[in-house]
């Protein structure tokens, strides 16, 4: 009988155990565990990385949103100086969706963006014959330079905002889904700002 107990005991044990790493290993947590690494992502200096994962990398997801080309390892590693983000919710969908909602609090790009057209048309007016014979390489230089130089201020405003990250499971692996919202929301407002620009 003792041994029947014994065996018992250690079948109720494992139960025990098998399902509280469940709950460590389950959606949930998988899911807050990559919104984590994202965010540790944007704030380090692997700028490939970044890149890859807001989908601007050659063929990736927003490859083609407005303002991409700008991205340079310098103006990134700025833009994401101020980055900072709490995990609010989760919504659990089913074993391989989790909608997970997230306070982000970054630079706001909107007063960045005033600043910079300021600069802009600064140069513009003093430096009218060399603008109209620059190259558009040319142009993209000085655009990085005088966003960086607005970038580089101190004291910033910042903005927080909420949104709602579709973190998803494919073949094993957890990844977020890069919307442009999302991304629009991470990057400061930075797409919205130079759309409204142009």
């Amino acid at each position: 009988m003792k041994k029947f107990a014994k065996i018992l005991a250690s079948v109720i044990a494992l139960v025990l155990v098998a399902s509280l790493c469940v709950g460590c290993f389950g959606p949930e947590a998988a899911a807050k565990a990559t919104v984590d690494k994202v965010f540790t992502t944007l704030k380090s200096t692997n700028t490939e990385k970044v890149k890859e994962f807001l989908g601007f990398n050659d063929g990736g997801a927003n490859a083609d949103m407005a303002g991409v080309e700008l991205f340079t390892d310098e103006l990134l590693e700025l833009i994401f100086k101020n980055l900072e983000y709490e995990i609010v919710d989760t919504e659990v969908v089913d074993d391989d969706n989790v909608n997970v909602t997230v306070k982000v609090t970054n630079t706001d790009m909107g007063p960045v963006f005033t600043d910079f057209l300021s600069e802009v048309t600064s140069y513009a007016f003093a430096h009218v014959d060399e603008i109209s014979n620059m190259s558009d390489e040319e142009m993209m230089d000085l655009t990085v330079e005088l966003l960086t130089k607005c970038l580089e201020k101190e004291d910033l405003e910042t903005q927080t905002v909420e949104i709602v990250m579709h973190v998803y499971r494919e073949d094993g692996v957890w990844d977020i889904d890069p919307a442009q919202d999302v991304i629009d929301a991470i990057l400061g407002g930075f797409v919205e700002a130079s759309q409204n620009m142009g």
